[in-house]
């Protein structure tokens, strides 16, 4: 996949759309067609760093009963 021909398509359709009032967001998706993650090799792991802050402490909530229940509550969890 080319980065540069990706970012020129968003900033193309930036530009195409009508102007707002507010701060838009932009939502990106994407489909790996013929990948098979159950293959190790084909898994991916990666990180980045937003580009703003949060601007409130984000809420978990995790569905877990048992030891994994317990292990959430200790490690700080409110909604198990």
């Amino acid at each position: 996949m080319d980065v540069n021909k990706l970012t020129e398509q968003i900033t193309k359709c930036k530009k195409a759309s009508k102007k707002r009032k507010f701060v838009e967001s932009i939502d990106l998706s994407i489909n790996f067609k013929d990948l098979d993650l159950k293959i190790p090799s084909n898994r991916f792991n990666f990180q980045t760093t937003l580009p703003h802050p949060f601007r409130k402490k984000p809420t978990v909530a995790i569905f877990a009963g048992g030891e994994l229940a317990v292990r959430a509550r200790n490690a700080g969890v409110k909604t198990v």
